[in-house]
């Protein structure tokens, strides 16, 4: 009834508007020569007809009446600003489909004799077109443009004449009209959309998605520290919604350390505290098969998704879809679609590092341990142990009087040493606010004096690798009394992996005995149409992921991309206090994605693409920093990947014309995985090794020996390094090998690749594991100084003589000075760079003993290797002597260590029966 009294109504209504408009005069003729007046007459029915709709719209009941938005082509997302202007839209029918493959697969005859038909509400936008159920409101599909966008008429299994067809990479939907006329105007809006987004449907450059943006802001950011400080800031300013995607997500780290604020900048915190504000968080995260790796995503779904409503978490891929040996291994943070994080860093337990590489917490352990428990029980050493304390309380044989001084006296004990500690923080907090405040300040002039700043001095003013809770400390003299790691975080993956991963706060290693594992690692912050076509990547795959997780459909909705007509050419940018300089060069999204991790008919690799011909057109010389380096010439069948070509054919290239061109390599010394060598627990180490070695220098096929072959010292061209350091564990001397975990290229001081992709088949092929890199060009350069040969670009030297000076010691001692202008001469190459890591690795070899090393071959030289003492145990005052001229962390890779064994698994292995493309 109520429905019958509001369509009433709506009539009475429509007749009276419909009254009054007959009032409205009729036009007057005019002669058909005079042009003017034949336009002053179309502008006087355009306006009349407009007050008309104006009128009629003031009325409720015909502004939410379903005819009259019909009729206006108007939908819920017609009028949202940030997804663009409004497109055509209207009623069409879809053909019914089965979200179970089950039901679909027996109902399939059925439906092809007697297909199902639903209305739904199609839109069209700038660059995308939905489908949205009119009954429920909820957007039921969405494609993207891309360069398979296609609409024809008549199309699909019926031919009908009022069918349209609408294809991409990612996806068909196949619609009917009501008429031929309206088949003809959709066509006729499609070519239209089509022609303003261009951009999307035309091939770009490397073949990938994205375009090529000429004036994008960017910031590199070298080490976790500064890395989790930027997230921190950038998550706190969402307004709308954050896009998170990881391989591994632990919701317990902390994004700013020393954690004097207790727990408000746990990552889980702060994500509960932006949905708690309205903002939408959807997270992807990589699925695991559980039996392989220890990182534990349902952990991590559950506990996210139960804080809040706002916050989704999808796992992909589904074990369904037999993908078992491939990963989603990007690592994206996005905020409203406008600022983005890439790079190799994950919002997981041990990537937190700066670039002092501590290999342990800070402080003294024992100390810490005693100050832990005395603000846990805060009871002095002369009262009774606790447990006698509290029998005596129900133990008859004891006194009245002695029962009641001696709690008495404890619990006073416990209140005055926890108010006292919680006096210590408050002041040190206040103190903190205070000096950050001042920090702040100073920041924002460092920004301008930037700005201002010659090209001489403006890599060190851009260098900022202190956060600004550290330089706080250091003022406030306490920096060492706070904790770093907190329990799973403090973590060496080679002594143990991860596991209970839902006791956070436990540890894994013995803090006393063994060393934290340092982790170097490169990430890149972009914002405006560069960050928007990464969150354009993200839309593709959660979309894609939702569908896949068919019983997520109802609670978890279609993402949209948001248009880029109202970003401008300027974003504020809002990371100068904790980055430093932000840069404009040209930037370029690329990414690894196929049909199972995107849901892409057509494999894309331009990462790949971007390697090869960045490597090709180098010039002067090329620095890589990667986790692996497996790659193999076109002729072998195992490694497919063309880096190790690109290199060989350049080198040669440098060589026959006698150019000055160089190749820097770091590696990290060993893979990070749980096991020893030589024993059934290392099968995986040793795996890698093997890769790596038949990829370097290990056999006819790799890429020195096949450069020995044309010319006498390949390593004039190329080498390999690694990162160490060495520190104290309470009073023990102890090293331990940096761990590289970063993915980038450097060309030149002009072009840089950043992202998550390794040198491997697994990352660059495109059909294997998902990445996301982007490459960026400078388009402003330094001044032109004598000693270098070439033009070097802000963003990309900057970043490079970032790494040099940390590699090479010059960050921790400023004393230290060296001329970093040209990498390719070779002074600098042999006097500096190798003479460095020569000198370091002989130091380390001597003094620690330590693996790997040339100088063990064989499983029988590696055991009577460590059963040798070091002199870091039988003279530790002579050890110190010695590693006082260690400089920086860089030493050289070896190329001959375990040259003589086999190290691919043997037949005992489990491993054994795991395809060869696992490990390459």
């Amino acid at each position: 009834m109520p429905d019958i009294k509001i369509e009433k109504n709506v009539r009475t209504q429509r007749s009276s508007i419909v009254l009054k408009s007959r009032k409205i005069p009729a036009l007057p003729p005019f002669p058909l020569e005079s042009a003017e007046i034949a336009e002053q007459a179309t502008i006087r029915k355009k306006e009349e007809i407009e007050d008309y709709l104006k009128n009629l719209l003031k009325e409720s009941a015909f502004r939410n009446y379903r005819e009259t938005l019909e009729f206006l082509e108007i939908g819920p997302l017609s009028f949202i600003d940030e997804l663009g202007p409004k497109g055509k839209e209207g009623y069409v029918w879809r053909r019914y489909g089965f979200r179970n493959r089950c039901l679909a697969t027996v109902t399939k005859p059925c439906v092809e004799i007697c297909p199902c038909w639903s209305k739904r509400w199609l839109f069209m936008k700038v660059d995308f077109v939905g489908l949205l159920n009119p009954h429920s409101g909820q957007i039921e599909n969405v494609l993207l443009l891309d360069q398979a966008f296609r609409v024809r008429s008549g199309g699909g299994r019926s031919k009908s004449k009022m069918g349209i067809l609408i294809q991409n990479l990612n996806k068909k939907l196949y619609v009917k009209c009501e008429s031929e006329y309206e088949v003809e105007s959709w066509i006729i809006e499609f070519n239209m959309m089509v022609r303003k987004s261009a951009d999307f449907v035309r091939p770009n450059r490397f073949n990938s998605y994205a375009l090529v943006r000429p004036l994008s802001e960017c910031r590199w950011i070298v080490d976790g520290a500064t890395y989790f400080e930027a997230v921190a800031q950038i998550l706190m300013k969402a307004k709308e919604e954050i896009f998170i995607a990881d391989w591994w997500l632990s919701p317990e780290i902390y994004l700013k350390r020393p954690t004097l604020q207790g727990h408000y900048w746990q990552l889980d915190h702060v994500l509960r505290t932006k949905a708690r504000e309205g903002v939408r968080i959807y997270i992807l995260l990589y699925k695991e098969l559980n039996v392989a790796l220890g990182i534990d995503s349902q952990h991590t779904s559950k506990k996210l998704s139960r804080m809040h409503r706002n916050i989704k978490v999808i796992r992909h891929p589904e074990v369904s879809e037999g993908v078992w040996l491939w990963a989603h291994h990007e690592k994206i943070v996005c905020v409203d679609q406008t600022y983005a994080f890439v790079g190799g860093i994950d919002l997981c337990y041990g990537r937190w590092d700066d670039y002092q590489h501590r290999l342990c917490d800070i402080g003294d352990v024992m100390v810490k341990s005693k100050a832990m428990r005395h603000m846990s029980t805060a009871v002095p050493s002369d009262v009774p142990n606790i447990p006698n304390i509290r029998r005596s309380i129900s133990d008859p044989s004891v006194s009245t009087s002695k029962k009641e001084i001696e709690f008495v006296s404890e619990k006073q004990l416990e209140k005055a040493a926890r108010f006292r500690i919680a006096a210590e923080k408050l002041n040190a907090a206040q103190r903190f606010d205070k000096i950050r405040r001042k920090l702040l300040m100073e920041a924002k002039e460092d920004f301008a004096s930037t700005q201002k700043a010659t090209a001489e001095h403006f890599p060190q003013l851009s260098d900022r690798r202190r956060t600004l809770k550290e330089t706080a400390l250091i003022d406030l003299g306490v920096e060492k009394k706070y904790r770093l790691w907190h329990g799973k975080d403090y973590a060496n993956f080679i002594w143990k992996d991860f596991e209970n991963l839902n006791e956070p706060y436990s540890d894994i290693i013995d803090r006393t005995e063994t060393p934290r594992m340092p982790w170097h690692d490169v990430g890149l912050f972009v914002q405006g149409r560069c960050a928007r076509d990464i969150a354009r990547h993200f839309i593709l795959r959660w979309n894609h992921a939702k569908k896949s997780n068919y019983h997520k459909d109802n609670a978890y909705n279609y993402l949209l991309p948001k248009s880029y007509n109202n970003l401008g050419d300027h974003v504020p940018s809002v990371l100068h206090d904790t980055l430093g300089s932000i840069f404009w060069a040209e930037c370029q999204v690329l990414r690894s994605l196929c049909k199972w991790s995107g849901g892409v008919k057509q494999i894309e690799n331009s990462i790949h693409e971007a390697y090869i011909e960045t490597i090709q057109e180098a010039k002067h010389f090329i620095y890589i920093e990667n986790q692996f380096f497996i790659t193999q010439p076109a002729s072998e069948r195992s490694v497919h990947n063309g880096i190790a070509d690109a290199l060989f054919n350049r080198i040669i290239k440098a060589y026959r014309k006698r150019e000055s061109f160089h190749v820097y390599i770091v590696l990290p010394l060993l893979p990070a995985f749980q096991g020893t060598l030589g024993t059934g627990t290392g099968t995986c180490i040793q795996a890698i090794t093997h890769w790596n070695n038949a990829s370097i220098g290990g056999g006819h096929s790799s890429l020195i020996h096949r450069l020995a072959r044309h010319m006498k010292d390949p390593s004039l061209y190329i080498n390999f390094y690694g990162l160490r350091t060495h520190g104290f564990l309470r009073t023990k001397l102890v090293t331990e090998l940096i761990y590289v975990h970063s993915k980038l290229l450097i060309a030149d001081d002009q072009v840089a690749i950043i992202g998550s992709a390794n040198i491997n088949d697994r990352s660059l092929l495109g059909n294997r594991d998902s990445e996301i890199a982007v490459v960026v060009r400078d388009t402003q350069f330094l001044k032109e100084e004598e000693g270098r040969p070439h033009q070097a670009g802000k963003f990309c030297y900057s970043l490079r003589t970032a790494l040099f000076r940390e590699h090479l010691g010059m960050l921790q001692d400023t004393s230290i000075s060296f001329d970093l202008n040209n990498p390719s001469n070779e002074e600098f190459f042999r006097n500096v760079w190798s003479k460095i890591a020569e000198q370091n690795t002989s130091i380390y070899e001597k003094v620690f003993l330590c693996i790997p090393t040339d100088s063990v071959r064989t499983f029988r030289q590696l055991r009577e290797y460590q059963s040798r003492r070091p002199l870091a145990a039988t003279d530790p005052a002579k050890a110190m002597a010695e590693l006082k001229s260690i400089r920086g962390y860089l030493v050289k890779f070896p190329l001959y260590f375990l040259r003589d064994e086999y190290l691919q698994p043997t037949i005992s292995t489990k491993e054994r029966y795991l395809p060869t493309a696992v490990w390459t």
